[in-house]
């Protein structure tokens, strides 16, 4: 097996183990941001800590290669992308938006996802909702 090969089989195994992990945890959470402005008026300290945390564990294993609050951009890895399911895939991207907001802020950050390797993009969250490409 040559060096490619190596790297590209052990990039898979991360982003499953990365899918497995972060999903359930990234869907749970979501469930409970499903309407940030209803269900609670500001952001708590909890739930910006709780997306800081996923937003670390989707870093530890390179699906999420850098994100700018200021632009309101996150990259992330195609093939981390396509092993999440359309909960995970608005629980990363819900988590990205509220790691970039202020505690007490009374609505949610506007974040655009793209992929790192084409710049397309996969998915947006902000004052309208979510949608993914």
């Amino acid at each position: 097996m040559d060096k490619t090969s190596e790297r590209v089989g052990g990039w898979r195994r991360r982003a499953i183990l990365a899918a497995i992990v972060v999903g359930v945890g990234v869907a749970a959470w979501s469930a409970s941001m499903q309407d940030w402005t209803s269900t609670s008026p500001t952001l708590s300290a909890k739930e910006h800590a709780d997306a800081q945390a996923t937003v670390a564990s989707l870093q530890s294993v390179d699906a999420v290669t850098r994100y700018d609050c200021a632009a309101h951009e996150a990259y992330i890895r195609p093939d981390a992308w396509l092993t999440l399911d359309a909960a995970a895939k608005r629980g990363v991207t819900l988590a990205l938006a509220v790691t970039c907001a202020k505690v007490g802020q009374s609505s949610p950050a506007h974040m655009t996802i793209l992929d790192n390797q084409s710049g397309k993009r996969l998915a947006y969250v902000g004052a309208f909702g979510y949608s993914v490409e």
